[in-house]
């Protein structure tokens, strides 16, 4: 699975609005560790199932992200770009009413050098 995003706010009442890190696709950075007004995201994930006991999978991800976030003040062009890569494990109910999934990743940052763990349900994307 691939997804490219990018978003910009102007004239907003919070100069920060937008918010690159780990709960808003940038896996291996804390929450609130980069924020801005404009930013650029892009994800590539890749999924597998592995066993199939009855209507339930058990799966792995593997995935790298990237992203830029800039504002006014410092424009995107000149901000480090990003990155985050890890792997996860995926357990998804394919019986049950919207088939959801409950995941379990963990994630390296590269500038600066940082590790996040993270679990959820659904998708990222």
């Amino acid at each position: 699975a691939w997804r490219a995003q990018f978003s910009w706010l102007e004239s907003m009442e919070d100069p920060q609005q937008l918010l690159l890190d780990s709960p808003n696709g940038l896996r291996g950075y804390e929450a609130n560790s980069h924020e801005g007004q404009r930013r650029y995201l892009t994800n590539l994930e890749w999924r597998q199932p592995w066993w199939r006991p009855g209507s339930v999978v058990v799966g792995s991800a593997v995935f790298a992200d990237a992203g830029i976030i800039g504002s006014p003040t410092r424009p995107i062009h000149d901000q480090p770009v990003l990155v985050g890569a890890g792997a996860g494990i995926r357990l998804g109910f394919s019986g049950l009413l919207g088939a959801p999934v409950i995941r379990l990743d963990v994630a390296y940052g590269f500038k600066p050098e940082t590790w996040e763990t993270s679990f959820g349900f659904g998708q990222r994307f």
